[in-house]
């Protein structure tokens, strides 16, 4: 027969075959008593909360980076559409006078009525300094809070960067114009007439397409950059001439985030080519009583960029931004994160931004 064994208290009896009983004696297993195991769920207990406040903390030190990258990219991005915008003001492709570029009419203007606004380059570049609900009152396109109160308004009109027709030779593919877009027609290479007309206008483009006559062709944009609000939240917005050939379009906004846009004039009163101050001003026109737009020479533009969202770790208080000589800004006590930029921009074409 096999081994059998029997339990007795803390030990075992073991008998083999042979007969002989031997003694083996075992330790009594022990569980968990009610103290350990309450200690033993307060380190646990202790320990959790501890990887979930890292976890939180961590949680809101990557949001607090995220907004405060997004602002920063945000600021930078709208300063350098804003500059190569201001840059391009009066840009007509090689048209001297800047009073020559008009035709055409829009559905949907927005000058002050029976001028047509938008396809008049006299005042290529306009300003609106510390714009109101009454700024609708030459820019006819706005209603009453649209703009943000304070900000200001900045218009520009200007041709493309590059030419559809060089030389009248075609520099890009497809070889057609959009027929309800505008294009400035310059002829003999700017010294003859001009022509601004919607691409259906064209018939006879297979004329101006022939390679040496002097015919240039440019597609014609005009745009009015101001501080609207996308979604509550305070961005970059425009309102531009669109390629449908109806007028101006409603708001776009191009960067959101963007709480204050302030514009200081670089005025060059001796003729030397060189600002001789920075004034904030409207310019003249639109307003009247501002800044003759033919002494424009360059513009320094001021942007606070916010976050789009609160920051929890930062404290809710009110600070002050200075935005140029003459415009400090005053933030309501909350905690967004704001920064503040700026940048000069020498305006390439100040002969052809001429005053009233």
């Amino acid at each position: 027969m096999g081994d059998y064994k029997y339990l007795c208290g803390g030990c075992v009896k073991v008998r083999d075959l042979a007969g002989k009983t031997m003694m083996r004696h075992y330790s009594r297993s022990k569980g968990f008593t009610l103290i350990e195991l309450m200690i033993a769920l307060l380190l646990g207990l202790l320990l959790s909360a501890g990887i979930i406040s890292v976890f939180i903390e961590g949680k809101r030190s990557f949001v607090q980076d995220d907004e405060i990258s997004r602002v920063q990219e945000n600021g930078r991005y709208s300063l350098r559409l804003l500059s190569r915008e201001l840059g391009m003001a009066g840009f007509f492709g090689g048209v001297p006078d800047s009073s020559d570029v008009s035709g055409g009419s829009v559905t949907t203007d927005c000058g002050l009525t029976g001028i047509d606004w938008l396809l008049e380059g006299e005042a290529p570049l306009e300003v609106v300094n510390s714009s109101d609900n009454a700024t609708d009152t030459y820019y006819s396109c706005f209603s009453d809070d649209d703009i943000e109160a304070g900000t200001d308004v900045v218009a520009i009109k200007r041709a493309s960067d590059q030419p559809l027709i060089l030389d009248g030779e075609w520099q890009v593919t497809p070889e057609s114009l959009v027929s309800t877009r505008y294009y400035l027609h310059n002829k003999n290479r700017g010294l003859g007439t001009v022509e601004l007309q919607q691409g259906s206008g064209y018939t006879d483009i297979g004329t101006i397409a022939t390679a040496g006559n002097g015919s240039d062709i440019w597609e014609y944009y005009a745009s009015i950059f101001y501080i609207g609000t996308d979604d509550g939240v305070p961005s970059l917005c425009k309102k531009e001439l669109v390629s449908t050939g109806t007028g101006i379009s409603g708001q776009l906004c191009l960067v959101r985030g963007i709480e204050n846009l302030q514009l200081e004039l670089g005025v060059d009163l001796d003729a030397d080519g060189y600002a001789d101050q920075f004034v904030s001003d409207n310019t003249d026109p639109p307003v009247g009583l501002g800044a003759n737009a033919d002494q424009i020479v360059s513009i320094r533009v001021h942007v606070l960029a916010r976050s789009i969202n609160e920051i929890h770790n930062f404290t809710a208080e009110s600070r002050s931004y200075r935005l140029g000589g003459g415009t400090t800004v005053t933030t309501p006590a909350d905690q967004f994160y704001r920064l503040a930029l700026s940048s000069t921009i020498v305006v390439r074409n100040p002969t052809s931004l001429v005053a009233e």
